[in-house]
Formats: structure tokens, sequence, C-alpha cells
């Protein structure tokens, strides 16, 4: 008998509906998986035969074929498991295929028969639904993102065993149907812990206003980093759409909490200066992983000891940056993902860091400091909206400093302004002021005769490029609407250019 079970293919951000096709006939006790199928899946057979030999099934002693199709289509991770062993036992007719109808059954098996958790169910739900099927068989800690999916029935087991039992009509599962609880939102930093430093908190609030990126330089122990730890929490909160698509990322990576549906904090990533391109942009032996800009997608993307980064992986922002979006191209694979993160970077102002500093001189030969500066030019630099200095603060001033506004005052005021850019670009329009294409900024952005004037002064004097001016007036723009008003004057433009530090210094 030929039998056949449903399940999902998930390549990239996107499900592919897979038919689990299941021969059992006459011959050498063979097990054989056709249909294009990476090693993971070939190895699935000595899990499926031990998982349901310890589910008290007996295995055929046949030959068995299983077939994934499509078979253009290649198949990647142990998500097909469960489908392998429910459609033996069908083809065996120890279990009716009517049980199966439009039950969508993703799972990986263990060799006592467990049903244990595994990524990319979201997608692989979504899929599921667009294909009309009724009801998805996931592993009970997948259950609570496969209801984030409506109109399909989440059927969450925890055992070969249980699933038998219930598609024999000897045992219930209890359904996990509607929205489960929402991953939680910790903030256990705040702004006022970072005492001084005015100017560089002033910059990571119009970053958070406008979505602008950031750069700080300064000396170790100025402060970069406690700043930019402090960015997600003054961000404004993710819309129900951003939410599910940090979810759907989280579940393809394998990064969403156990029992944690919805995630609603703003991803924050941090990685190593010696990370790889392919850990940066993704890649990868196999299906093309997600890098770190796309597990930072609606959120920030920090990179401390920015020109100590590889020149070549720093060049491969460039294509995210301006796109929101990473298209990784294999010989066998070509996966999309989405990466519209804001970057904050952060660097010393040489390569001994001193440069600059009062209390300690720069000890750095020539040669090697003018090399570490050249990689605080260039493309990718050109595409960061601000720049600012970061000082230390002296030994008396530690204690003796305001703390400032608190996280919740300045995310309220971030909060506002953002509203306001909404309200001006309307739906469908630019995200933020960051993202006003150049085309508009002569219409959005209503700079008064003399601060045009001061744009053209800088263009001048500092050797701006257009790229350059653009991003100042942009700024200019969020300047003016953290202010309330509603046109950009030469005072905002001046306060635009402060953050330029580069353009006066290299």
């Amino acid at each position: 008998m030929i039998a056949k079970t449903e399940s999902v293919a998930v390549v990239g951000m996107d499900g592919h509906p897979v038919d689990v096709e299941v021969a059992v006939a006459q011959g050498l006790p063979i097990f054989t998986i056709v249909g294009l199928p990476d090693p993971s899946i070939q190895e699935a057979r000595e899990r499926v035969r031990a998982a349901i030999q310890s589910s008290s099934e007996t295995w055929p002693l046949k030959r068995v074929t299983v077939n994934l199709s499509p078979a253009h289509l290649r198949k990647a991770g142990s998500s097909f498991d469960l489908a392998m062993a429910l459609g033996v036992l069908v083809a065996e007719e120890r279990i009716e295929q009517d049980r199966l109808r439009n039950v969508c059954v993703l799972g990986e098996l263990s060799l006592d028969g467990g049903v244990r958790r595994i990524h990319g169910v979201l997608p692989a739900a979504i899929a599921a639904a667009e294909a009309g099927a009724r009801a998805v068989m996931v592993p009970v800690p997948n259950a609570a993102e496969a209801a984030l999916v409506s109109g399909v029935d989440v059927l969450p087991v925890r055992h070969l065993a249980q699933a038998i039992r219930y598609l024999r009509g000897e045992g219930d599962v209890e359904t996990a149907n509607g929205a489960g609880p929402k991953a939680p939102v910790e903030h256990d930093v705040d702004l006022s812990d970072v005492r001084g430093n005015v100017l560089a908190k002033r910059a990571l609030e119009i970053a958070a206003a406008g979505g602008h990126n950031l750069l700080m330089i300064g000396s170790p122990g100025g402060g970069k980093t406690m700043l930019a730890r402090r960015l997600p929490g003054i961000l404004p909160p993710m819309t129900e759409h951003e939410s599910f698509e940090v979810t759907r990322v989280a579940s393809v990576s394998g990064l969403l909490p156990d029992g944690a549906a919805l995630i609603t904090q703003r991803p924050f990533r941090a990685p190593h200066h010696s990370a790889s391109m392919t850990g940066l942009i993704g890649g990868g032996s196999g299906v093309p992983h997600p890098g770190e800009v796309t597990l930072a997608h609606r959120g920030v993307l920090f990179l401390d000891e920015f020109a100590e980064f590889r020149r070549e992986t720093l060049q491969a922002l460039r294509q995210p940056l301006e796109d929101g979006v990473i298209r990784i191209v294999r010989a066998r694979w070509a996966v999309t993902y989405p990466a519209r993160f804001q970057l904050i970077a952060a660097s010393n102002p040489c390569p001994c860091g001193y440069e600059g500093d009062e209390r300690k001189g720069c000890s750095c030969q020539p040669g090697p400091k003018d090399s570490y500066k050249s990689r605080l030019r260039g493309p990718v630099i050109d595409r960061i909206d601000l720049q600012c200095a970061v000082d230390r603060i002296k030994r008396n001033e530690l204690f003796t400093l305001p703390a400032g506004d608190t996280t919740d005052i300045v995310a309220k005021r971030v909060a506002d302004t953002r509203e306001r850019q909404r309200s001006r670009y309307g739906r469908g329009g630019p995200r933020s002021n960051a993202d006003v294409p150049p085309r508009d900024i002569d219409k959005t952005c209503r700079l008064q005769p003399a601060a045009r004037a001061r744009v053209e002064l800088s263009i001048e004097r500092q050797g701006l490029s257009a790229r350059g001016a653009h991003r100042v007036i942009r700024v200019a723009r969020t300047i003016a609407d953290l202010a309330g008003e509603e046109s950009v004057t030469e005072g905002h433009v001046d306060d635009a250019l402060k953050f330029r530090v580069l353009d006066t210094t290299t």
C-alpha cells in the first residue's frame, strides 16, 4: 500500500508544502528515502525505525520507500521524522489514511520515540494554512508559535505513541489554538545610568527618533557600549507586524524560547569583531543560515571595535543597509532574509585608543595609526548618519554629575517624534526620516533659506558628498521633529553638523 502524509520544507524564511509518500512492498528489508534529501534526512532512517519500535509497534520486514515530493525541491533538516513514521504505519494499515488527511505533520524523533523541538515551525505552519491544512501536528515546545497562525488547529504531541493513539481514536490531544504567552520584555538597564556625555546621549536619542545609524568614537572606558545597550529601551515598541517578523526570524534560527509565542522586544545583536562574513551576513554549508544582520532585523546591530572588523566583512554591510534585505546565492540554494536593522558602531580613535585623551597620551606610530583611521572612511561610513565623539568622564565627575533623563522619559519623546513622522509620510511612505529617499528630501524636510545656505556652505568647507549632505538634512529634520517644529532652521542644521566628526578630523 502507498500512504501519504503532509509536511513542510522550510527554505530561508518560507515554507514549501511537501508530500511524504510511503510505499511498503515485498522484498528485502531496506529503508530508502528519495526526493533530494540531505544527509540529516538520510539519517532519519535509523531514528524512525527505532522510534516506531520504542512505541510498542513492529517495524515491517519489507522494502520501505519514502519519497519527498516535489522531487526538484532540496530538503534539509529533521522535521520530516514524525511524518515518515506515521506514513509507515498508514502504509501498514495500522492507522487510517483519512485520519491524516489535511493534517501537516512536523517533528524530529528521538530513538525512544520522543518528539523533539524543531526550527521553523512558524513559517511551516503559515505554509500549511495557505495550502489548505486543517491542522498541524507539532512538538509540544513548538505549539505556541504554531498557534500564532489562524485557521488551523494545533495538535502538540510529546511522543510518537501519543500521536498513534490519537490517530487511532484511542486517546486525545489537547489543541493549542490561540496566541500563546508573549516573550517577556526585559529592560534591565536605564539611560540614567550613564553619567556625563550629554552630546553622546543626545546623539543616541536622535538616532532612535529618526531611525539613524550611529558611530561613536572615543577612548576605552568612555561608555560607548553602555550607551549602545540602552538604545533598544528608547526605541518605539514594535508593531504587531514587526513582532511577527522578528518571531519568524527567531523561529527559523531556533532562538524562540520554549513555550513563548510572539516576541515583543526589539533584538540587540553584538557580534565580536572576529566574526566572519558568513557569520555577519549569513550562509554556510547546506541551506544558508541567517546571519547577524537578519537576527538584528527590526532591532539593533552593535559592532564594537568597528575598525577591527575585516574590511571585506564591513563592505558586505552596504547592500543590507540600503535595501533592508540580504539575498544569499549558492550553487544549490538561493534564499532571501530580511535585514532591516539600526546600525550602532563604536570605535577607538586610534590603535592604542588614547588619541586626544587628556590623561593618557597616544603611543601609536604614524603608519599603523593612518592605516587604522583609513578603516573609518569609505562606503559603509558614508551610510552612517551620526558620528559622535564620546569622552571619558573625569574621576571626580562619576558621582557628582546629574543622572539625566531616564529611559522612560526619553522613550516618550522618541515615540512622539516617530508619530509626527508617521503622520507626515502616511501609510506606505518612509518608516522614519532616515528612510526618506533623496528625491523627496526637498519636499519633506522643508529647509528654510538660511538652513539651505548652511548646508551649501558645509559642502564647500567640509567637503561633504551629496550623500553626506542628504544625511545631514535628514538628521536636521529629526532634530526639528524632536523640538516639535515643522520647518528645518539653520540652528537644526548646525546641530546636525555637530555629529559629523569624521568630516572635520579626517
